[in-house]
């Protein structure tokens, strides 16, 4: 039950107990622990007993601990602050065999789940042992995502923008997918806590979300204890910008139970009422959501005329039973003011903005993605997101001109939006990660987020500078406001791809056994030598385990 957890057996090391020995299970080999103790559980602080290392070719470190008179202990056991406990390969190109992955994947109680974009009868989905990193069960997305509709069978070929959550408060896995052909969005959900079989042990359905003679494009995912949210965006080709979005709200727990409860008529919001380059429904983790709200948060275009990056709006749906609208409180989107200076970044939407990676000449197109916000999730109350943004010089500011000429580096702004008992707005503050340095910096991009029950955060980002392949990383921030210096690296490529894409998006993701533990999957050229031009694996991906603090009993 405990997974790979850290969790402590304590046992009376002789018949007089002077000593007690302290077991901790599923250390990491040469990673740092503390061990605390108390001698009455309603005493305020731990005390620091002592330092241990997990010992080579086991799981477990075990240290004797003296009583000294006390007639009872309590231990803690604390792994390293915000270290990487656990590493291991995801899904790569000859799986899905498509040029662009889009990382995309969730941690359960035992499992690992990943979704990656896939051609068509190719591997898309796999279920990793979240302990040991093996491999247990894949599918083709076209198999997993089967489902019939008005007597057409879905999908007929490629998927692709896939998005998975495992919910916390339900015990299930939610899945979604893009029908690349037909437009509309694919949704599975597991009947168990289990992701295992993928083909019995899931529910499959179709969410009408096309609109005619419109592409669909970049859908994202939430959920809280009321329902499911789905949002898509709609645009006329895949050079023009979005024009609208249609918003999806399913009740639970009814389609749990195989009933699929929406609102008659999807939410369509067009452009003229929002002109958003994405809107991204929040993923709650509190048991019971303030004012009952389900959040959704927008990322409108930028005002090319000046040098700010697009606002951040958002809107709440609330549930009457099976019925769900926009809250009352909410008469339209609502702007958030630019007081912290969260707009003072260059978008990158379609601007023609490239990162370096590599020997000299070789890019990537950042642009495409632009700086859509990424990973909406909401602990005790506030909600935490992130995104790519074009910066100028050394002080993390775009001061302009108006135009992409000035971009002289990416990097990653975090954003943290505080709301009241009530669940209304209160402020935004906001940070960004990127380099300092004149010469040469490095462009972060393609960022995640994900926060615990603590407050800690922790995101994972690619990155790259002229003369070294990409990189992936991961930066955090405690709940206490402490936060890393700079990037910390986990690994390297070991070659660059011959194209131009990189993907939409990398996931991360918050460990249910502790809500504690955060994990992320990262998008990376592997090793295997490029022959004669044509990679026979253009991409890897890689899955992390990150420990923010305190993970014993």
């Amino acid at each position: 039950s405990y997974g790979c957890a850290l969790w402590l057996e304590i046992v009376r090391a002789t018949n007089n107990a002077s000593n007690v020995v302290v077991t901790l299970h599923n250390t990491i080999p040469g990673t740092n622990y503390q061990i605390l103790s108390k001698t009455n559980l309603s005493d305020t602080n731990w005390t620091a007993e002592t330092n241990v290392t997990g010992a080579g070719g086991q799981d477990w470190t075990a240290v004797s601990v003296p009583m000294n008179g006390r007639p009872q202990l309590f231990f803690l056991g604390a792994a390293s602050i915000f270290g990487i406990t656990k590493s291991f390969p995801g899904l790569q190109f000859t799986n899905s065999q498509t040029s662009v992955p889009d990382a995309m994947g969730a941690v359960g109680p035992n499992h690992y789940v990943q979704v990656l974009n896939a051609e068509s009868n190719q591997v898309g989905i796999a279920v990793f042992d979240k302990c040991s990193g093996n491999l247990l069960q894949s599918a083709t997305n076209m198999a997993f995502f089967h489902v019939q509709y008005q007597g057409t069978n879905f999908p007929p070929g490629q998927t692709v923008d896939p998005r998975v959550l495992y919910d916390h408060e339900a015990q299930r896995w939610v899945a979604t997918i893009l029908d690349r052909t037909n437009r509309q969005i694919l949704l599975a959900i597991s009947k168990s806590s289990s992701p295992l079989d993928l083909m019995t042990n899931w529910d499959k359905y179709l969410l009408p979300v096309a609109v005619s003679g419109f592409l669909s494009d970049f859908p994202t995912l939430g959920l809280d204890k009321n329902g499911i949210y789905v949002s898509v965006g709609h645009r006329e080709s895949r050079k023009t910008p979005i024009s609208s979005h249609t918003i999806m709200a399913l009740k639970k727990p009814e389609i749990y139970q195989g009933v699929v409860i929406s609102n008659p008529i999807p939410f369509l919001i067009y452009s003229n009422e929002l002109p958003a380059t994405s809107i991204f429904p929040a993923v709650n983790y509190d048991p019971e959501p303030r004012g009952g709200y389900a959040w959704f948060v927008a990322n409108k275009r930028p005002d090319r005329s000046s040098t700010n990056g697009g606002a951040l709006s958002y809107r709440r749906m609330i549930w009457t039973g099976t019925n769900v609208d926009w809250a009352p409180a909410d008469s339209n989107w609502v702007e958030v003011a630019n007081s912290p200076v969260y707009r003072d970044y260059f978008d990158l939407d379609k601007s023609y903005v490239t990162a370096p990676q590599g020997p000299a000449g070789l890019e990537l197109r950042i642009y495409d993605t632009g700086s859509r916000i990424h990973s909406l999730v909401i602990q005790h109350g506030s909600l935490w997101a992130c995104q790519q943004i074009g910066l100028s010089g050394t002080n993390g500011l775009y001061p302009g001109p108006g135009g992409s000429t000035n971009v002289d580096r990416s990097g990653v702004q975090w954003l943290h939006i505080s709301t009241d008992t009530n669940g209304e707005f209160l402020s935004l503050t906001n940070g960004r990660i990127f380099d300092p340095t004149n010469s040469n910096p490095y462009y972060y991009y393609c960022p995640s987020a994900a926060v615990n029950q603590y407050g800690d955060m922790v995101v994972g980002f690619n990155g790259s500078r002229s003369g070294e392949y990409i990189r992936a990383c991961y930066w955090w921030r405690s709940h206490t406001g402490a936060q890393a210096p700079q990037p910390l690296l986990i690994r390297v490529a070991q070659d660059v791809a011959p194209y131009a894409e990189w993907g939409d998006y990398s996931a991360a993701s918050l460990d249910p056994i502790d809500r504690l533990r955060i994990w992320l999957v990262l998008p990376l050229v592997p090793a295997d030598p490029i022959v004669e031009g044509h990679p026979d694996n253009l991409w890897d991906t890689w899955i992390e385990e990150i420990i923010p603090g305190a993970s014993g009993p």
